[in-house]
C-alpha cells in the first residue's frame, strides 16, 4: 500500500486472523468472501489496487500471474486444516443504487432498474476469478458462485421491480441477500 501505517495495520490484522486459523478450530470450514476484483481492477479509478514487493509495476498477464500466485499461497495455508469455500466476487453497481434509483425517480417520476450486463461483471473480475479458480483447483477449495443468483437473463441486478439490492454499490441489502436464497444449499449440509 502507498500509505504505509495502513499498510502495517493491514498487515498485522491479517496475520493475527491467519494466526488464529492455523491454531484453533481445526477442521471448521473457511468460507472466503473478498472484493478481491475491486484489487485487480483499476477501469474505476480505485485506489486499492494490490502491490507485490519487489514487483510494483506488473501490468497485464504479468500482474494476472503473481496475483494469483500469491492468492494461492492464502487460499493454501487456510486450507491445510480446514474445508474452504470460496465465493465469487458479488456483482458491483457503477454508483450508489438507493441515490441513483431517487434521483431517477426524482428527475423521471417513475421508477426503473439499474443493472450492469453479466458480461461488464466478468471483464471487471476476470482477474480476481481467475486467481480463485487457480486457488480452488490447488487448494482443494470450493468455488461458490452468486452469478447465478444477482444476474439472471445476463443482467446483475442492482434493483429489482424499483427496490433496491444494494445499500450502495456494493453492499447488498436484505432485499440482495433474498435473491441469494439457494447459494448454499448443499454445503451447510456438509459442514
Amino acid at each position: 500500500m502507498h500509505d504505509k501505517d495502513l499498510e502495517s495495520k493491514c498487515q498485522g490484522f491479517n496475520n493475527e486472523k491467519f494466526l488464529a486459523l492455523k491454531n484453533s478450530h481445526q477442521g471448521v470450514p473457511v468460507v472466503l468472501f473478498s472484493r478481491a476484483a475491486m484489487y485487480t481492477d483499476t477501469s474505476r479509478g480505485n485506489s486499492y489496487r494490490v502491490y507485490f514487493p519487489g514487483k510494483e509495476h506488473l501490468t497485464g498477464q504479468s500482474f494476472a500471474d503473481t496475483y494469483a500466485a500469491e492468492y494461492t499461497k492464502v487460499v493454501c495455508a487456510i486450507a491445510e486444516n480446514r474445508p474452504v469455500y470460496i465465493v465469487k466476487p458479488i456483482p458491483e453497481m457503477l454508483f450508489n443504487i438507493y441515490k441513483g434509483l431517487n434521483l431517477h425517480k426524482r428527475i423521471f417520476q417513475y421508477s426503473s432498474d439499474i443493472t450492469v450486463s453479466l458480461q461488464d461483471y466478468e471483464r471487471r473480475t476476470r482477474v480476481a476469478n481467475h486467481a480463485i479458480e487457480v486457488a480452488a483447483k490447488q487448494c482443494n477449495a470450493k468455488v461458490i458462485d452468486p452469478t447465478p443468483y444477482l444476474c439472471p437473463n445476463g443482467q446483475c441486478m442492482g434493483s429489482r421491480d424499483g427496490v433496491p439490492l444494494y445499500y450502495d454499490d456494493n453492499h447488498l441489502v436484505d432485499a440482495g441477500n433474498e435473491q441469494l436464497k439457494g447459494l448454499f444449499n448443499g454445503i451447510i449440509e456438509q459442514i
